[in-house]
């Protein structure tokens, strides 16, 4: 995966750099090392695999661990203090880790008061994504392979809502996922050859196959 790291960190020199040091983002974007590591903090990153485990337990409790490959992470919290005595205070939270599994994303409103609006959260793998459209309401579509379904993703989840940094933030996700369809045709030409090539001088007949 080191060549998908690079490939992301050069895209990201050369079209995002300038919108990083710009208030086209609300929170904080972070990418990763030449390793795959993460540039964000400890305590930043433990609050994030915790909370999206949390947000994520009733389908998978750890979706996300301190080995997990961060390839990008979009993160903010946003705390408001009520100015009503019936109204508690209320923090914003919103994450999206693009991984080499998938798109992580979660939106939290988290209050001890009453009325608290319901988690929003995606996971969303590679191997299922089609293509991603940006609509002119800042909506991420992610359209399914041989599928009619789609996923509607708004890019405020990203940190944002700018138009142009939706529209890098789409070129990206789709580069990145044909990426990963390449890989699996590759893989998947060469798992064919294999069960061919045992199947034709071995007259052996495969009942699975893992790579």
């Amino acid at each position: 995966m080191n060549e998908l790291i690079i490939f992301i960190n050069e895209d990201l020199i050369s079209k995002f750099s300038n919108f990083f040091s710009k208030p086209k983002f609300f929170g904080k974007v972070y990418d990763s090392d030449e390793h795959g590591t993460s540039k964000i903090g400890k305590k930043e990153l433990n609050r994030i695999i915790n909370k999206v485990n949390s947000v994520f337990k009733e389908d998978d409790p750890e979706i996300l661990s301190l080995e997990s490959k961060f390839f990008l992470i979009f993160y903010n919290e946003n705390f408001v203090k009520s100015e009503s005595f019936f109204v508690e205070d209320r923090n914003h939270y919103r994450s999206v880790i693009i991984s080499e599994v998938g798109i992580i994303a979660v939106y939290s409103e988290e209050t001890s008061g009453f009325m608290k609006s319901p988690d929003i959260k995606f996971a969303i793998e590679w191997s299922w994504i089609d293509h991603v459209e940006l609509t002119n309401e800042n909506i991420l579509c992610f359209y399914g392979k041989n599928s009619t379904e789609s996923i509607n993703m708004s890019i405020d989840l990203f940190c944002t809502n700018d138009n142009k940094t939706g529209e890098l933030i789409k070129e990206l996700l789709n580069k990145i996922n044909r990426y990963f369809s390449a890989i699996s045709n590759v893989i998947l030409e060469r798992k064919l050859e294999i069960e061919s090539v045992i199947k034709n001088n071995r007259g052996v007949r495969l009942t699975s196959y893992h790579i």
